[in-house]
């Protein structure tokens, strides 16, 4: 399952650095991209290289931690 969140995370990164001339014509100008980043293409490239760094760090474990539960669960499993 890890690998296929990584695949699929990566293909949509990519296709949205691909693709982001028709995202851009699609969602136009964003005000807060065009304060904070400069424009909006930079916006929409910094979105699919956060996917990409979000899609290669998953199969690692790196979002495993963040369940509200996880921790619960382990420590009372552990205990018994």
């Amino acid at each position: 399952m890890r690998l296929l969140t990584w695949l699929i995370l990566i293909a949509i990164g990519a296709a949205i650095i691909y693709y982001r001339f028709a995202i851009y014509e699609f969602t136009w100008e964003w005000g807060w991209a065009n304060t904070y980043l400069g424009n909006t293409m930079n916006a929409i490239v910094l979105v699919g290289m956060i996917l990409i760094g979000m899609g290669s760090a998953y199969p690692f474990g790196a979002f495993d931690g963040f369940g509200g539960t996880s921790n619960i669960i382990e420590s009372t499993s552990s205990s018994r």
